[in-house]
């Protein structure tokens, strides 16, 4: 069940229909959000600086610096007060004033009270609410009443009636970080904490679970619950095999190996010594084959397996081979709705359960979000290397050929694709016609930056190389911005300094006026600065109605070891960069924070502030920390 996710965290819901008396889409030109309706005919014009889909009859837009709700004619039916807004699930939404939570109605008026921070619908009247103290509990939405009291670390989704529940505490000799524990929809455990060392998610009613067992030197004891606790069948960890995944149609795949086999180092690795097979939900090993590396979950009744060195084959749960075709991959891995997206030597296609094609075979690349009502996702391979997205049906007939360097993977929704198309946002109608397409922007003169959120860090700077055999410049990540010597910049004397010299207008990020920002170094010492992927731990401050400064921009953090290093400013040598200049609805005053080593101690940091200049910004900047997506999987941010 996907959560309708009313949190700090929520972008957009696909566009709701309850309480519209049309479908709306948003679009931007010019930098400007707008709305047309699904002829591509527009309804509002695009004069807000930010907004979010239509949902429920409103959408949240911003026109200055605060947040709003219009309704389907552009009318501000509650007014804009707020620092940021989400969007309506269920007649509710979360807006933020101060960086405070607020729970509105349609109307406007506060509904639940301000010790809650979040909510996310498990159906229409009942929900996860979240403390500001990171509590989770289940909330009635019409009376507003606790059905779980809020004591609960996390509260996962519920299925099939019940949750799996989470409860942090300190770590002690004798206690773990983390307990688990499985409740039913009125708080009454159906499996206690401390029962189970993991609980994985339900699927089909089943759950996996990790067992302690001391006295099994391989591990812990693998085990299956149903939704009522009863524990139907644990396997001790043994011979390097245990249950690889979930129940799907009555199996689960289980690791398996050829302990028989001798270890002699040279004779054979131990990846050739495993396999996979299916076990069932009496914790028997009902397939186990070793010609078969490789198997995937059930779905739909059907598996594919792969035999050593061949390709998949399709099988029932019988496990009798359906058909007689052969396949390179499974992109999807699995069939849904009847249907699985399948490559063959001669390309990528779509089978039914039957293993039958129902289109062609030949397409360079289907994508792998499927079939999405009776439609799918292919690209063919162009002549500039790029990968183009076109449309097709189950029918065989293309409504679009790849123009779509991006499309929305939740498909069309009220009629309409929105797709990224030549790099500009665009629509296109199941005829596959282009309904909507951004315009070039007529206006290319530079303008202030004017957001409602922290911008992520951007100073990044590198040692000036030493030039010899073992480079000690730092760091994995080099940057091009190295130190430049002082010779005609003057710079405040015999000190480490940061100066922002408003008269120097710059160009941030190729589109927003700018200022030059330099750091300086007139001392007799070298600085030494800790990095991270050669960004410095510098950023933006603002003051705010208090006359407090805060942060206006963050600094991410790294899982990898490798990010943090540390950089040097040499004497008489100075950086520089181009902050942005920032727009909004408060006037302020801004400054530079930088932290750098201590050269007494080598272990502490001293921070150093830049001069003061004159700003404005919005309110959101001062905590608005939008949602972080890796480019990838050796992208080690998560924030």
């Amino acid at each position: 069940m996907v959560k309708a996710t009313l949190t700090i965290l929520f972008i957009s819901l696909s566009l709701l229909s309850y309480g519209q008396t049309q479908h709306l889409f948003k679009i931007t030109q010019n930098d400007k959000v707008g709305y047309i309706n699904e002829k591509g005919k527009v309804v509002i014009n695009p004069i807000f600086l930010s907004g979010n889909d239509f949902s429920e009859g409103l959408a949240a837009v911003r026109l200055n610096g605060m947040y709003g709700f219009i309704n389907e004619s552009g009318t501000f039916v509650i007014k804009p007060d707020y620092d940021f807004a989400t969007n309506f699930v269920h007649g509710l939404t979360v807006v933020y004033k101060d960086g405070e939570t607020f729970f509105i109605d349609k109307t406007g008026n506060i509904v639940l009270p301000k010790v809650y921070s979040g909510l996310y619908f498990i159906d229409t009247k009942k929900g996860i609410i979240t403390t500001h103290s990171k509590k989770e509990g289940l909330i009635d939405i019409y009376t507003k009443q606790l059905l779980i009291d809020t004591v609960f670390s996390s509260i996962s989704d519920f299925k099939n009636g019940v949750s799996i529940v989470y409860e942090y505490i300190k770590p002690t000799q004798k206690q773990k970080k983390k307990r688990v524990g499985v409740i039913d929809s009125t708080g009454k455990f159906i499996v206690p904490f401390g029962k189970y060392e993991a609980i994985k998610p339900f699927f089909e009613g089943y759950a996996c679970v990790e067992i302690n067992d001391k006295r099994n030197k391989d591990g812990s004891t693998d085990g299956v619950i149903d939704t009522k606790g009863n524990l139907l069948f644990k396997r001790p960890y043994k011979n390097s095999s245990y249950v690889d995944g979930d129940f799907h149609n009555g199996y689960a795949k289980v690791s398996l190996y050829k302990y028989w086999i001798p270890e002699k180092k040279g004779i054979i690795s131990t990846s050739e010594k495993s396999y996979e097979g299916f076990i069932n939900l009496k914790g028997e090993v009902v397939f186990n084959d070793t010609n078969y590396r490789y198997v995937k979950d059930f779905s739909n009744g059907r598996a594919f397996i792969k035999e050593n060195n061949k390709d998949y084959i399709l099988i029932d749960t019988y496990f009798k081979r359906i058909g007689n075709k052969e396949f390179e991959d499974i992109p999807a891995e699995t069939f849904k709705n009847g249907y699985a997206i399948v490559e063959t030597s001669d390309g990528f296609g779509i089978i039914d359960t039957l293993g039958n094609f129902v289109t062609k075979s030949d397409f360079d690349e289907i994508d792998r979000v499927g079939i999405i009502d009776d439609y799918f996702f292919f690209s063919n391979e162009s002549d500039d290397n790029k990968t183009l997205f076109g449309i097709s049906d189950l029918k065989g007939n293309i409504i679009s050929k790849p123009i779509m360097q991006e499309f929305d993977r939740n498909g069309f929704v009220n009629g309409l694709i929105k797709a990224v198309i030549d790099d500009k946002l665009s629509y296109i109608n199941k005829n596959g016609d282009i309904v909507w397409k951004q315009q070039d922007d007529t206006s290319k003169a530079l303008k202030p930056l004017n957001i409602d959120f922290m911008n992520r860090g951007y100073f990044y700077a590198y040692s000036t190389p030493k030039n010899t055999e073992a480079d000690e410049s730092g760091g994995w990540a080099t940057s091009p911005n190295k130190p430049n010597m002082i010779t005609d910049i003057k710079f405040p004397s015999n000190s480490f300094s940061i100066t922002i010299d408003t008269t120097n207008i710059d160009t941030f990020a190729n589109q927003f006026f700018g200022f030059k920002l330099f750091i300086s170094n007139t001392t007799r010492d070298t600085v030494k600065l800790n990095a991270q992927d050669s960004r410095l731990y510098m950023k933006l401050q603002a003051q705010n109605s208090k006359g407090e400064w805060k942060d206006i921009e963050y600094l991410p953090s790294s899982w990898c070891g490798n990010s943090y290093h540390k950089i040097e400013l040499e004497p008489n040598a100075f950086w520089k960069f181009t902050i942005p200049n920032y727009n909004g609805e408060l006037q302020t005053k801004i400054r530079a924070e930088l932290r750098y080593i201590d050269n007494d101690t080598l272990k502490t940091e001293k921070v150093v502030y830049s001069n003061i200049i004159n700003g404005r910004i919005n309110p959101g900047q001062f905590w608005n920390k939008r949602t972080y997506y890796p480019n990838g999987l050796m992208d080690p941010y998560n924030d």
